[in-house]
């Protein structure tokens, strides 16, 4: 349920941002105000009349409304209310590890970072790859955040407390393809782990080394089904495999769509290359799942455009 004060500055959201934009359509037929940029942005039709179209793509829904706002918008997600980026210490860090090349790691990490960006997070990259390709996407990219720092597995500690001194709140650890030493203090020191793969039998029978490494690390771990044929049980299918065998896997799976490999090309993510495309709604949509499984707000402080 969204409701607003009565000055129409603050929307508070007691479950997620997900919620709040299907609300908020909801809420922009019974409130004039709200009415004109729910129409132009998410058309949908009354409840009495006519079938939902739906929002055309949360993400670009969120975005809009961030960047359009006349006003300042506090969002309180059900989690406790975090001040604006860099104000507090309660950065969350990710690892994403998979010891099999190809799984797409690399855009699991920049579609992520990219994603807390636009809502508002003081958003971070380290690149422990050699190949470096994270890093090469942010020398590519325009936008301030997220920064992209290639770093070496000796000086992970190092770099994770500069992070969190210069004030991020959301930190990704892009691990290279391999279940060593570099990737368990990477799973150590995270949060949470997210483990990239791909619904093919090799990528499958791969997946083991890695997940038996997240739990030497004793810290969870999900699996992220990438690059799933769209409209196909293949995905399905292996996700039943795998919770068969005891892993946990991420609710949300990423289809094989050109916008992820297009967006990338001059440094930006599918959200910006294609925002009302579905491979920007799965990205969206795994953001907010993955905000909930860590406790943190979807949304940062929402700033003013300039």
């Amino acid at each position: 349920m969204v409701h607003f004060s009565e000055d129409g500055k603050t929307a508070y959201c007691n479950a997620s941002l997900m919620q709040f934009a299907l609300s908020a359509v909801m809420f922009g037929w019974r409130r004039d105000e709200g009415r004109q940029f729910v129409r132009r942005f998410a058309p949908v039709r009354p409840a009495s009349g006519g079938p939902n179209k739906g929002l055309d793509s949360f993400n670009t829904f969120l975005t809009v409304y961030m960047q359009t706002c006349r006003r300042d918008c506090l969002w309180e997600c059900g989690h406790a209310y975090m001040p604006a980026s860099g104000q507090g210490d309660t950065m969350k860090t990710i690892a994403i590890i998979s010891q099999k090349g190809g799984a797409g790691k690399t855009t699991l990490s920049v579609h992520l970072a990219t994603a807390a960006a636009l809502a508002g997070h003081n958003t971070a990259i380290i690149d422990l790859d050699p190949q470096g390709t994270a890093a090469s996407w942010g020398d590519r990219r325009q936008a301030e955040m997220p920064e992209v720092v290639s770093g070496q597995a000796a000086r992970l500690s190092v770099l994770i407390e500069a992070a969190q001194t210069n004030g991020a709140d959301f930190l990704i650890l892009d691990t290279a393809p391999n279940a060593d030493q570099t990737a368990l203090r990477a799973a150590q020191i995270s949060d949470v782990v997210l483990i990239p793969c791909r619904a093919a039998t090799f990528d499958l029978e791969a997946i083991k080394a890695t997940l038996t490494l997240s739990q030497l690390a004793q810290k969870p771990s999900f699996v992220v089904l990438n690059a799933i044929p769209p409209r196909s049980g293949i995905g399905r299918e292996a996700a039943d495999g795998l919770i068969a065998q005891g892993a946990q896997v991420a609710p949300v799976m990423l289809s094989q769509r050109a916008a992820f490999a297009h967006g990338v090309i001059d440094g930006r993510t599918a959200q910006e290359f294609e925002p009302d495309g579905k491979a920007a709604e799965e990205i969206a949509n795994l953001y907010v799942w993955l905000c909930g499984t860590v406790g943190m707000p979807t949304c940062g402080r929402v700033r003013k455009a300039a």
